[in-house]
């Protein structure tokens, strides 16, 4: 998108990169759950260890958004006259985001996202 904001805005077209952090969506909502996970042990469950990790990530994660709100900056967006190139979602993105631009070699990009894996741990 950075690359091609220049380009397409000479024809009209405004470019946003969204760059949301972690949203509250229905994904650990219990009906899903019941769906991947079985009441009863089943013999090389595939779902088991993953969902069972997803839900540590997720419970150790402070700084979950409402889909509402995320929804409320999209809308927002699509409504400015002059969007800006980028836009995070929350500070905990930004500092995130941040970071991650300002890591030329990846280096700190995979520690943070390791640090975010790790709080399944």
């Amino acid at each position: 998108m950075e690359s091609i904001a220049p380009l397409i805005s000479r024809f009209g077209v405004k470019a946003t990169i969204f760059e949301p952090g972690p949203v509250a969506t229905d994904v650990m909502a219990p009906r899903r759950q019941e769906r991947l996970i079985a009441p009863e042990p089943v013999r090389d469950n595939p779902y088991q260890d993953p969902w069972a990790f997803l839900v540590r990530v997720i419970s150790n994660t402070g700084a979950v958004q409402a889909s509402e709100e995320v929804a409320k900056i999209i809308v927002d967006l699509l409504n400015a006259d002059e969007p800006p190139l980028r836009v995070q979602s929350s500070a905990w993105t930004t500092e995130f985001v941040g970071a991650k631009l300002a890591d030329t070699d990846g280096d700190r990009t995979f520690e943070a996202l390791d640090d975010y894996l790790k709080l399944g741990d």
